[in-house]
């Protein structure tokens, strides 16, 4: 829960775990195992165990963040809002305004029947991206090469590869990719999402995002064959914030429990740039590292 105001009490009830970042809160309940709040006001206490209070771990700010962009209709226009960094944040942002805004006529709005050349195409135009809800299949990445360029789903727009591909590459700074579930195909993919390249050194001033994106790898309806991927999501570029992920691969699907290896995953979630900076970060089940974290100054709050 994020970027929140609330005037009254937050009762996280029996949720065995529960992550608040930057929410204003009049108070709060204690969680049941983990709770972890950063730059929220009115959070319980930082307190080890249930014994004589709750089990919580209280930040006082956030230290890097960049929020989810988000649309706005405005004198009768489209928008997409792409927020800006805020450093050692204390509640919701206060000024809506902290967002460059982007005016449609420079983004392609797509829909699940394009194909990934046709969208890519669009994208090397350097137009921003909205993808509309629906099961894209793409034959091949679809590449953000511009800097500062947006991709927006909407509805959880699926993503799946169908040639062992990615599902999503970054090579430019200050991109945002945000609200899309990434799909293991049924050819093996080395990862679903790629955010920059080995070395890459990104912008402290200008941070690339990931934001709501969920990644899986489990049987389709009407398929019993298997998916694989060795990696979710691989993090290349430095200075970037992830913010709200959940790397799964699938302990149970359409077919019942998986078993014997099925679903192949080696690793969620793989940083290899420095200063990256995770909020909210959650992966289960995969055969290998869940989560293989290389570089330097890193920090993560909530795993």
């Amino acid at each position: 829960m994020s970027d929140m105001y609330v005037t009254g009490k937050t009762t996280p009830g029996s949720q065995q775990q529960w992550f608040s970042r930057n929410a204003h809160l009049g108070s709060a309940d204690n969680t049941v195992w983990n709770g972890v709040w950063v730059g929220s006001p009115g959070a319980p206490t930082s307190h080890c165990s249930n014994n004589g209070g709750g089990p919580n771990s209280t930040i006082d700010a956030t230290p890097v963040i960049r929020e989810k962009p988000y649309l706005v209709f405005d004198n009768n226009r489209y928008y997409i809002a792409s927020p800006k960094p805020e450093i050692n944040k204390v509640g919701q942002t206060a000024n809506w305004e902290n967002a460059n805004l982007i005016d449609f006529d420079k983004v392609y709005v797509a829909k699940s029947t394009d194909s990934a050349a046709e969208i890519n195409t669009k994208l090397d135009e350097g137009l921003h991206l909205v993808l509309q809800p629906g099961i894209y299949h793409l034959e091949e990445s679809l590449k953000l090469q511009h800097t500062n360029q947006v991709l927006l789903g909407l509805g959880l727009a699926t993503l799946i590869p169908t040639n062992g591909n990615s599902c999503i590459e970054v090579s430019a700074t200050g991109v945002q990719v945000a609200g899309v579930l990434l799909e293991a195909g049924l050819k093996h993919s080395d990862v679903l999402l790629k955010f920059g390249n080995a070395g890459q050194q990104g912008n402290s001033a200008n941070p690339g995002s990931i934001s709501d994106v969920f990644a899986r790898s489990g049987r389709f309806y009407g398929s019993t064959a298997s998916t694989a991927a060795d990696t979710l999501i691989q993090v290349n570029q430095s200075h970037v914030v992830v913010d709200d992920v959940w790397l799964w691969r699938a302990d149970h699907d359409l077919h019942g429990l998986v078993q014997d290896s099925l679903n192949p995953v080696l690793t969620g979630l793989e940083v290899n740039g420095d200063y990256v900076y995770g909020y909210g970060l959650a992966a289960e089940h995969t055969l290998g590292d869940l989560l293989k974290w290389n570089g330097n100054h890193g920090q993560t709050y909530f795993y």
